[in-house]
């Protein structure tokens, strides 16, 4: 069950809204707290694919390392970032519900790796959950505003 749950209704076909989303150089683009991000290997949207993804919280640049899980075009984008021993999956599911609509689910599911880590989960979900809680809407005006 997933710890983080967003859905948001989105003027564009669920091509161009995939191809947006699944695109990591498009990160700093689209969210106001990632400032940059790398490449990690020579894969490039596709499973396996890494990157270390930075962002500006509060008063300190943060690096994430981030790797693509699941890629299915134009439905389905998945990864995994880890840090400090807590994992997390995203996942975006693309869906076209009218002509030039898509609605976008993003799930994220917090994994603390140690058992200590457990006990700071809720703070950690907490925390990601008021970082992540708009990026939808970003994305959303983002997305439709290149039209």
């Amino acid at each position: 069950m997933a710890d983080i749950f967003e859905k948001v209704l989105i003027e564009a076909p669920a091509k161009e809204v995939f191809e947006q989303v699944a695109d990591p150089e498009k990160a700093k683009d689209m969210f106001v707290s990632v400032t940059k991000v790398e490449s990690l290997n020579d894969k490039v949207k596709e499973p396996g694919a890494k990157y270390r993804e930075y962002r500006q919280l509060s008063n300190r640049k943060v690096g994430t390392d981030v790797e693509i899980t699941e890629y299915q075009p134009f439905e389905i984008y998945g990864l995994t970032s880890q840090a400090n021993g807590m994992k997390v999956n995203y996942r975006y599911s693309f869906k076209d519900v009218q002509d030039g609509w898509t609605e976008i689910t993003f799930e994220g599911t917090v994994i603390p790796e140690k058992f200590i880590l457990k006990l700071t989960k809720p703070i950690v979900t907490r925390m990601l959950i008021r970082e992540e809680k708009d990026h939808l809407i970003y994305l959303k005006k983002f997305i439709e505003g290149e039209h």
